[in-house]
């Protein structure tokens, strides 16, 4: 036979919770609002739910979607709803500032009726805890000027400030002191159990905890009727709800938090409460009704984390004294808490520790995130169901994805897997405060990079350098660059330099500014091998043009004739001068009188023109010599003046006629002009027409052919002169211009 299971099986656990739930509501005939801090006695322990055995409460989450814009929206939020009160079970702590004053129970009813707290029928997944944090009632001219006497001294009420379940809240003013207090006194007509004893460990739990961001307590007194009073700083201000639905609210603009944008001064707050909770823990006290409805900011931007009234000291971790004082006057039973936001071992296990505080912590950036609280059902039992019940939470697309996984991790079903200290999930908020920072100048980035790719399209209609591409990249890279120093691990910022960088890479590449693709190309974090071989091959383009580029300089150099102009034209003007002292001779000479002094004449003027232009080329070889133009020019004239040596003197030997040696002269200086302007430069054609033009004189007058012929020859050495001088002067202008 099998075994019978001694322990109730899950269904049991839910069914047994179900009931209890009922019973307490049909006892009290109040409907139990879980958007109220609630207290739950004698409730059975409910027994962690699988994922799945709620499927009626809780849906399956999908994955968390979002971006990385710095800002999550939130459209909707939730209305105030009435205070609970008048249940002899449930008991709704009052969130009102804590201090209080005697008054007649008649008197206030009077004063305040009931129904001037609206009441509306907002359902019930919707209905956040209504702030009593310093709620105005308005002023009443019975109570202006009530005074009451304390050790403190005496105290004149000014104004009712709040009223809720436990007790009442007014301000006053502490004569002796001329400071304006808050006082709080229980309600002894309050349908809560013991509200004395509950005023009294809320009085005890903030006195023990000294903190700029918790109200001071100034004194824990008596009235006159020996019933307890505390004495609180009165603190002016805003709830963190209204602030919350009001992002144009006037009171931002008085406080440090006016310049952030909505949700980075949501979560500056939240880690102000956070440092709060650290100090809380490092007295060993858990608050367990962590919420936005119980957090005021100062009129100069100060945090207040309020309402310590189901605060609770761990054992073995705060003060002895502290916790036997505590159990003097108030002993805890039941579930404690507002159920929308509860953590799982609250109404499981029972066992909380710091990590409780944790996932109320998550619950609120929850809450800010997506403008609800994370736990939702049409009914109290549902929602209670619905914190028994392990699930992820999902986000919309526009909620920062680094504060979603924060809210996730914190408000793990596991304590184990939620952040262990209230200090980690500050570090992780501060992490994003500067992750934001960073995700700013990205998007700074990002409208510089579009701009750039705009540009980068027209560049490549037109590939030429452009200034304004250049400066966007540099703006560009400069704020992705801020952006990594914020949060080197930024992959927002990371992705997109990499972007930035390859664009530009490839504008390097089409200019061919082989150094700046290379800078580019180290700088990108992560290379391909398509860009290492696109690099490559600018490489080996350029190294061709460049080979290319010095053989035509080379080739341009060879054919500059502005290369030792002065010297060429020294020489040649010199062996010009030598024709027209020859033409001098002749004159004072006379002609020869026979063909063999003729020949004589002849063979020395052909000799000295060759010696005269053969010395000059060896002593100035280096400059007549510099480069192939010029090379050729010399070698051309020096062959020229050999030939017709060489011509006379074989003429001579043979005794030919003078007019045939001049003639055949002519005609091959001639063929040297001719062959010159076809390979070296096409002036050279003058020579030609000037030498024909000769023979052409010679045949019209036969006895003047040396006459006719050494005049040519001179002319000939001159325009070589004026065609030289005169490209020289262009190849220098020109090589200037390069």
């Amino acid at each position: 036979m099998a075994k019978k299971n001694p322990h109730k099986t899950k269904n049991e656990s839910v069914q047994a919770f179900r009931e209890h739930i009922r019973s307490i509501e049909q006892a009290s005939e109040v409907e139990l609002k879980a958007s109220e801090t609630l207290r739950i006695p004698s409730l059975p322990p409910l027994e962690p739910l699988p994922e799945q055995a709620h499927a009626d409460t809780t849906q399956t989450s999908d994955a968390i979607q979002s971006t990385h814009s710095p800002h999550a929206s939130s459209d909707s939020w939730p209305t105030a709803i009435d205070h609970l009160d008048e249940d002899t079970h449930i008991e709704a702590l009052d969130d009102a500032p804590h201090s209080f004053f005697d008054l007649d129970e008649a008197e206030f009813d009077r004063q305040f009726p009931e129904d001037e707290a609206p009441v509306e029928d907002t359902p019930i997944a919707e209905k956040p805890i209504a702030p009593m944090n310093l709620l105005p009632t308005g002023k009443s001219d019975a109570f202006s000027g009530h005074s009451v006497f304390l050790p403190g001294g005496e105290m004149r009420i000014q104004r009712l400030i709040g009223k809720g379940g436990v007790g009442y809240v007014y301000s006053a003013i502490q004569n002796t002191l001329v400071r304006e207090v808050a006082l709080k006194q229980a309600n002894p007509n309050s349908a809560m159990k013991n509200p004395l004893g509950m005023l009294l460990h809320e009085g005890i739990i903030t006195g023990h905890l000294e903190h700029p961001n918790i109200i001071p307590l100034h004194l824990l007194s008596q009235n006159q009727d020996e019933q307890p009073i505390l004495v609180m700083k009165f603190v002016e201000g805003e709830s963190w709800t209204t602030l919350y639905k009001h992002d144009e609210h006037p009171f931002w603009e008085k406080t440090d938090f006016k310049m952030s944008p909505r949700i980075y001064r949501h979560v500056e707050i939240l880690m102000e409460i956070c440092k709060t909770i650290e100090f809380a823990h490092s007295k060993g006290i858990v608050h367990r009704d962590i919420k936005m409805d119980n957090v005021m900011i100062g009129d100069f931007g100060q945090v207040y984390l309020v309402d310590w009234g189901i605060a609770r000291p761990l054992e073995g971790k705060a003060s002895p004294a502290l916790i036997e004082n505590l159990r003097q006057v108030y002993k805890e039973d039941g579930i404690f808490g507002t159920p929308i936001y509860m953590a799982p071992e609250m109404i499981t296990t029972r066992v909380l520790d710091e990590r409780t505080d944790v996932y109320l912590l998550g619950a609120t950036l929850h809450h800010l995130l997506t403008g609800s609280a994370p736990h939702k059902g049409s009914s109290l039992e549902e929602i209670l169901l619905s914190v028994a019940t392990p699930r992820m939470f999902s986000y919309d697309a526009d909620v920062p994805l680094e504060l979603a996984l924060i809210a996730q991790k914190a408000m793990a079903f596991r304590p184990d897997d939620r952040f262990q200290h209230v200090k980690d999930l500050r570090q992780a908020l501060l992490d994003y405060t500067e992750h934001m920072a960073s995700f700013r100048l990205c998007d700074i980035a990002e409208e510089r990079f579009q701009h750039m790719q705009q540009l980068y399209e027209q560049f490549c209609k037109q590939p030429q350098y452009n200034g304004e591409l250049h400066k966007v990249f540099t703006e560009c890279r400069f704020s992705y660059l801020q952006a990594l120093h914020a949060w080197e691990e930024n992959p927002t910022a990371q992705q997109g330099l990499e972007h930035c960088l390859r664009l530009m890479f490839d504008v390097e590449i089409q200019l061919k500014n082989f150094e700046a693709a290379s800078a580019l190309l180290k700088e990108l974090p992560s290379t391909s091998d398509e860009l290492a071989v696109r690099l490559t091959q600018l490489r080996t383009k350029l190294d061709d043009e460049e080979s290319a580029q010095r053989e035509l300089i080379k080739i341009k150099q060879d054919q500059d004739l502005s290369v030792s102009t002065p010297q060429r034209n020294m020489l040649f003007l010199s062996m010009g001068l030598l024709g027209v002292a020859f033409l001098i001779i002749r004159t004072v000479l006379g002609p020869p009188t026979n063909d063999f002094s003729g020949h004589r004449r002849g063979m020395i003027f052909a000799a000295a023109l060759t010696g005269i232009f053969g010395i000059g080329v060896l002593f100035k070889r280096e400059a007549l010599l510099a480069n192939r133009i010029n090379k050729q020019f010399t070698y051309l004239f020096t062959v020229a003046c050999t030939t017709i040596l060489l011509h006379r003197v074989f003429r001579g030997v043979y005794q030919s006629p003078m007019i045939e040696v001049h003639v055949f002269d002519l005609l091959l200086l001639a063929v040297f002009a001719a062959t010159a302007a076809i390979a070296l430069r096409g002036w050279m054609f003058v020579h030609t027409l000037i030498f024909l033009a000769s023979l052409l004189v010679i045949a019209l007058f036969p006895k003047s052919s040396y006459m006719v012929m050494t005049i040519s020859i001179t002319l000939g050495w001159f325009v070589s002169v004026y065609f030289l001088s005169k490209e020289s002067t262009s190849d220098e202008t020109f090589s200037q211009r390069k």
